[in-house]
């Protein structure tokens, strides 16, 4: 076989590569926005956890294929959410103790759900690291109260996105928090629910944005 022959199928290779990455990123935002439009007051939740999550990894060091694999757990997060009746999801007030006990249970039904994908490669961990983005370091939160190393690093930059995100938004019971007061929220909870070098850097990181909110 000549060479023009070899280099028409490696080129044809490429192409082929190339439309199914562009597949699979299409069906990740589809995922994304089907949990988004389950409440307008959310809808946008995932992209922007996505980006604060991309960021801290920008912040942190961390090379192209890891933060890739932390950016398709962030869209992916809340999928669990789809699971959640929608009269504990958008109650405007407080949740009664069964109504917390059902939206705790999105994690592990992201985690249960993202694992019937067949991940392969730099993003086998994204069920896991998604599934797991509302442990805390001390061993109080869920599904599984995991402690300070048993929980996956792009699940500990998810956690910090996920906050950030979260109070510094508009929800059913409460109007957005500065940054100033959501600052405090994050750097009070460094050692106990958040990996101190994941808040530095979500904050060295906004602070390079243009026309950040303060």
């Amino acid at each position: 076989m000549g060479i023009a022959p070899q280099i028409g199928i490696t080129i044809h290779n490429i192409k082929t590569m190339e439309a199914k990455q562009r597949q699979f990123q299409s069906i990740l935002q589809v995922l994304a926005a089907s949990t988004d439009a389950r409440d307008p007051i959310t809808a946008g939740h995932s992209l922007k956890v996505t980006e604060y999550s991309i960021g801290i990894c920008e912040e942190l060091g961390l090379d192209h294929e890891y933060t890739e694999m932390v950016r398709v757990a962030a869209l992916l997060h809340d999928y669990g959410k789809i699971g959640v009746n929608d009269s504990s999801l958008k109650k405007p007030g407080r949740l009664s103790d069964s109504e917390y006990a059902e939206i705790k249970t999105h994690a592990s039904k992201t985690r249960e759900i993202l694992e019937q994908i067949n991940f392969e490669g730099i993003y086998e961990q994204v069920p896991e690291i998604a599934g797991s983005h509302h442990e805390k370091l001390d061993g109080t939160g869920y599904p599984q109260g995991l402690k300070d190393d048993q929980i996956h690093l792009g699940s500990k930059i998810l956690a910090v996105a996920d906050v950030y995100e979260a109070i510094t938004s508009k929800r059913h019971y409460r109007d957005p928090m500065p940054r100033k007061q959501a600052s405090k929220v994050l750097t009070d909870g460094i050692g106990t629910h958040f990996a101190g070098n994941c808040v530095t850097a979500l904050f060295n990181w906004l602070d390079k944005q243009p026309n950040t909110p303060e």
